[in-house]
């Protein structure tokens, strides 16, 4: 941490770096894992794949497949896919408010901007 970061008030050096992070793979593990396992419950990880991202049913059962494997799940790896292609965190707002997670979009909030 620089000099002036740390003499800057905690709060604004907070909402600072919550704006910055624009990517799905920038978000704190925590807030991540909370999305991931927000999709996990109720295979709403599905709805977004197949209703939303128009997935074909091949590459939903590959991501259903990780269920299967100890330590990853399907709501992982879906998140892993829209990370490498950049989808940005207000993409993902924008998904959860698709498939009503609103609990999810609450977590999202600070890294969006408003509008």
């Amino acid at each position: 941490t620089s000099t002036r970061d740390s003499r800057m008030d905690p709060r604004m050096r907070a909402r600072t770096a919550q704006r910055a992070r624009k990517f799905i793979y920038d978000l704190p593990h925590k807030d991540h894992k909370d999305i991931e396992d927000m999709l996990n419950m109720n295979d709403a990880w599905e709805t977004l794949a197949g209703e939303h991202l128009q997935l074909r049913v091949v590459e939903i059962d590959k991501l259903r497949r990780y269920n299967q494997q100890p330590g990853t799940s399907a709501a992982k790896a879906l998140l892993d896919h829209l990370g490498n292609r950049n989808t940005t965190i207000q993409d993902l707002f924008l998904y959860l408010h698709k498939i009503e997670l609103y609990r999810g979009m609450g977590i999202l909030k600070p890294y969006v901007p408003e509008k």
